[in-house]
């Protein structure tokens, strides 16, 4: 855990041998100049955020001077949090890289709801303060951005990019931020088809995917510094997923599964991909291949059960129709 303080030292004190320190002769912790930089909330605004601050990252008491990150918030980019401190009561619950929470995303979510405003979660990166957040927000008025639409989005509006979910919004600001570390999050399926091969029905089969699924034909946009969504229409022939065909590589096997393994953790373009389906077909003899079918983790369906892309019943039905 984080020291609550900490206090300079010429030197340690030691014992007469030496060999470990005095602790006796430690000066006591200045709490009063530690209390003394605690700043209370200015208004009304700033106690909303307080409150919100208090909540996500459970500490009892926040000062509105406080760096969001350093009382142990953690972002979308690292997705691990920094311990907190025990002094304002932040517990260092979320030590483990990747097993923290979004609570920069959380946080944005809450202070889009409570005040109406669709400010971006990079906002927070730019005033992690609740002063600094205050005071961006007081530069966002209701009428210029407008309230959170909650009525459903037209073909036309979709396409031309509309507010994206917060997940989908961590994954945005993560490829932004970090651009040289790119976002492999997807989500393998392999496949053994035996018989004959029927490319133009494999192909039908996977497009048919990307035109049922609207998350597949999704990519993000920016646009005066918010993370948005962009999504094409269904049939879209720019959303046809990419599907490489190439013989089995010498060396059986293992061979195969180092092809697969690498083909499934190559990561998707979020801002310029249009399609976040793409299969890898590995022709292993005349009636033999094998299928590799990777999404990226934002274009899968929320159900656990069917957030695996299979196209083997749109496959089997191409191969029945006449050509």
């Amino acid at each position: 855990m984080m020291p609550s303080l900490v206090t300079a030292l010429e030197e340690m004190p030691l014992l007469f041998m030496g060999d470990a320190v005095d602790r006796g002769a430690l000066p006591l912790p200045d709490w009063a100049a530690a209390d003394a930089l605690h700043v209370e909330p200015a208004n009304g605004l700033e106690r909303q955020l307080q409150a919100i601050w208090q909540e996500v990252l459970r500490c009892e008491r926040v000062s509105t001077q406080a760096d969001f990150f350093s009382l142990g918030g953690n972002d979308v980019k690292v997705g691990a949090c920094r311990l907190a401190s025990t002094r304002t009561g932040c517990p260092g619950a979320w030590a483990l890289s990747g097993c923290a929470p979004a609570q920069a995303a959380e946080v944005m979510k809450r202070v889009r709801e409570a005040s109406g405003r669709a400010v971006p979660t990079v906002t927070l990166f730019r005033a992690p303060t609740i002063v600094g957040l205050a005071g961006a927000l007081a530069g966002m008025p209701r009428a210029s951005l407008g309230a959170i639409p909650r009525a459903p989005f037209s073909a036309a509006e979709k396409a031309a990019g509309v507010p994206c979910p917060t997940s989908m919004e961590g994954y945005g600001q993560r490829a932004l931020d970090a651009p040289e570390q790119a976002d492999a999050r997807n989500i393998p399926v392999t496949l053994r088809l035996g018989g004959a091969l029927d490319l133009g029905a494999l192909r039908a089969a996977l497009a048919h995917l990307v035109a049922r699924h609207e998350p597949l034909r999704t990519r993000l946009v920016l646009r005066h510094g918010q993370v948005l969504q962009a999504v094409a229409p269904a049939g879209d022939p720019r959303t046809a997923p990419q599907l490489i065909v190439e013989p089995a590589p010498a060396g059986g096997a293992m061979a195969l599964t180092a092809r697969l393994e690498a083909a499934a953790s190559q990561p998707f373009q979020l801002y310029s991909d249009a399609s976040l389906m793409r299969a890898l077909l590995v022709v292993i003899g005349p009636e033999e291949s094998t299928l590799l079918v990777c999404v990226h983790h934002a274009g899968a369906p929320p159900s656990p059960r069917s957030n695996k892309p299979d196209p083997a019943p749109a496959y089997a039905s191409g191969m029945r129709q006449p050509a």
